[in-house]
């Protein structure tokens, strides 16, 4: 699956599952570890434990292999998809480490 389908598809799935503040940022020019990375704000524990589920369970739709970090506390859970990285994070965690700032130079 071509990069682009893969973050339509992850799009998709975070605004079913009202995601807020979704951010998509090129790495490319960064890191040769990703294309994307995409940044999410959870309402709760359990909303980002539902977000990080869902977008593991269309592994086999989108045919890409997937890992998940951060789900047993899920005040930040990072989904990897290879080309792109999906960071699910509470608000609090979110406006802390403020990533948008950090890659966004």
């Amino acid at each position: 699956m071509y990069p682009d389908k893969l973050q339509q598809s992850i799009i998709e799935i975070l605004e079913d599952l009202k995601s807020k503040d979704i951010f998509i940022l090129d790495t490319r020019s960064y890191t040769d570890l990703f294309d994307k990375m995409i940044i999410v704000t959870s309402s709760s524990n359990r909303h980002g434990r539902a977000i990080a589920n869902n977008l593991y369970k269309t592994k086999d739709k989108l045919n890409k292999s997937i890992k998940i970090e951060g789900i047993e506390n899920s005040e930040w859970i990072i989904v990897d998809f290879g080309d792109i990285v999906v960071h699910i994070m509470q608000k609090e965690s979110r406006d802390f480490y403020d990533l948008e700032s950090l890659w966004n130079r």
